[in-house]
């Protein structure tokens, strides 16, 4: 109801406003030269058309603005229920079992077993020479 009581106020008002300045209006017109009036009337568009943008945002904003304030007190209200209930407090990464000395160096050779095998050989040089290059 406040949205159409709004609106037809603020016809009622600019009917009004019309109603008493259309003279001044008039007037003030008809003293422009040509190029002054149509420069008059084009900002007048221009500001009138960004105004009824502007109103139109204002006047709808509630109704795009509610739908994503309506989700964020919903999740804030589940976590501070799962806060409440102790929930909240648990990470969800998977942590790592916890390894004795022998079965972390197990790991540790497994790993660098993997790392040997599927990497590319390395090009080994015949003797102890260092590697030379040639320019032919």
């Amino acid at each position: 109801m406040i949205k159409k009581e709004m609106l037809i106020f603020l016809v009622g008002l600019c009917t009004i406003t019309a109603l008493v300045f259309w003279r001044d209006v008039a007037a003030w017109i008809t003293a422009m030269t040509p190029g002054e009036a149509v420069d008059f009337i084009m900002t007048f568009a221009l500001k009138a058309v960004v105004l009824a943008i502007l109103s139109w945002l204002m006047y709808h904003a509630p109704e795009f603005i509610r739908p994503w304030l309506k989700l964020r007190r919903q999740t804030f209200r589940q976590k501070q229920k799962m806060t409440r209930r102790g929930l909240g407090m648990q990470s969800t990464a998977p942590r790592a079992p916890r390894l004795n000395k022998d079965q972390a160096l197990l790991w540790m050779a497994n790993q660098l077993q993997r790392q040997t095998s599927t990497g590319t050989p390395k090009p080994t040089s015949a003797g102890n020479e260092p590697p030379t290059i040639r320019f032919e």
